[in-house]
């Protein structure tokens, strides 16, 4: 009977390590970005809203006219004109909408920043935003297919493609960094938040090439 009461008690004691050495060790990582947002972090769009949308990309935010789609979309709502961002690297394959604020576009995936450039324009950069998680009610196969959830995977020489209006439009990344603000001006640019712990977003450049 001693015997089984000193291995019951060494059991109790082990598994009262495990229940407190795991959860400091969870939040450790977490502090260190070592793990990223998920579900288990209790999601929040809001937030991701304000880092992609916290502060212009470019100085200048004067709309020019090639940038404005011709077609009048209410300032509190978001637009599907059939436009499409396809990334196959980063398995994207959705809509671009087009909403002058980016809360209700960025609600449903990719939104087109109205004070850049359209694909069909002869001026850069077209500038491409989504979230990487969004709401919590989202589905990991619904991230990943209409969200920037792996935006991070893109690589230089991967393939993009924008359908603009019909038109099939061909670019390929030449450029990708973490940064809290853009760096350089190219033909398109995607945007995503690295994570909810910080300001730093993910960008991927691009150039066009037919």
């Amino acid at each position: 009977m001693k015997k089984f009461l000193n291995i019951i008690a060494h059991i109790n004691i082990t598994l009262g390590l495990v229940l407190i050495i795991v959860p400091l060790g969870y939040l450790g990582l977490s502090a260190t970005h070592i793990l990223e947002p998920n579900t288990v972090f209790a999601t929040d769009a809001k937030k991701e809203t304000e880092i992609i949308t916290s502060k212009p990309l470019f100085l200048d935010e004067t709309k020019s006219v090639n940038s404005q789609v011709e077609f009048d979309i209410p300032s509190d709502s978001a637009a599907d004109l059939g436009n499409k961002l396809i990334v196959p690297t980063a398995g994207i394959n959705t809509t671009i909408w087009e909403s002058e604020i980016g809360t209700y576009a960025l609600d449903k995936g990719v939104w087109r920043m109205p004070y850049h450039e359209a694909p069909d324009s002869d001026i850069s950069p077209v500038v491409l935003a989504a979230h990487r998680w969004g709401a919590n009610s989202l589905t990991w196969e619904y991230r990943k297919q209409n969200l920037f959830l792996n935006l991070p995977d893109v690589k230089v020489g991967d393939e993009i493609t924008i359908v603009w209006f019909g038109e099939e439009i061909k670019y390929r990344a030449n450029h990708t960094e973490v940064n809290t603000e853009v760096s350089r001006i190219d033909d398109l640019i995607l945007v995503t938040c690295q994570s909810y712990h910080t300001l730093n977003r993910v960008f991927v450049y691009a150039e066009r090439i037919d």
